[in-house]
Formats: C-alpha cells, structure tokens, sequence
C-alpha cells in the first residue's frame, strides 16, 4: 500500500515516481478489507477522535493517529530537506497519498482546526 511521491517529473529532470517507505494509507487492523457498515462507523468514529486530539488512540489492530504521524512526516521532511530547501531545486514535489492520512498529517502540520478537516472531506 505504499504511495508514490513525485519528485520533478514535468521539470525535464529525468526523476520520475519514487515510493518511500512511509508515506501509505492509515493501517487499519482488524478493519482491513471489512465493507460492513460498522466497520466503516468505527473507523470514522476514531477518525473524528484522532482530529479532536486523541492521537494515542489505535484502531483495532491497527495504528494510532501518532503512530501514522511518526512514520508520515520524517519522509515529508526528508523531502524538503533534499528538495526544497536546495536552492538549485526549481521543481515541485507532488505527494500522493490516500485522504485519511493526508487529510491528517496536513491538518496537524498546518494547524488546521480538526472539526474544519473532518466536515471538509479530502477524497482519494
């Protein structure tokens, strides 16, 4: 489940997609691969708690909102570092992801109000 970021690929660089270990969905645990709709109430349900600022809390099985915030934002700042922070760099970094977990990490790094990135759904 890994998600690819892209760094430069319409600059001409020649660097294309790149997955880093780190950047994946929300693991889920006992929840993965259930379509039921509890499964999908008590995803949500901890969903909402990580972004009132619970972030201890694990799913079932699964990672806490802190856990996914450990391995998620060292591979944003390794990026910045390489990349943004190089003055020769003149390209873009694109970070793809999937919503749940992009929806949190860039709420807490920008300080975004969790009732504001729960009721604004950023879709995959």
């Amino acid at each position: 489940h890994e998600i690819h970021a892209e760094v430069g690929p319409q600059s001409g660089s020649g660097v294309g997609p790149h997955a880093f270990e780190g950047l994946h969905e929300v693991q889920v645990g006992d929840l993965e691969d259930r379509t039921d709709e509890a499964a999908h109430d008590e995803f949500n349900a901890t969903y909402r708690r990580w972004h009132g600022g619970e972030l201890d809390l694990a799913l079932p099985g699964g990672e806490s909102a802190q856990q996914v915030l450990d391995r998620y934002v060292p591979v944003l700042d390794q990026l910045r570092m390489r990349y943004l922070d190089d003055a020769s760099w003149h390209g873009d970094i694109v970070v793809v992801s999937h919503g749940a977990a992009i929806r949190l990490v860039s709420a807490v790094l920008a300080g975004v109000d969790g009732h504001f990135a729960i009721d604004h759904h950023l879709a995959n």
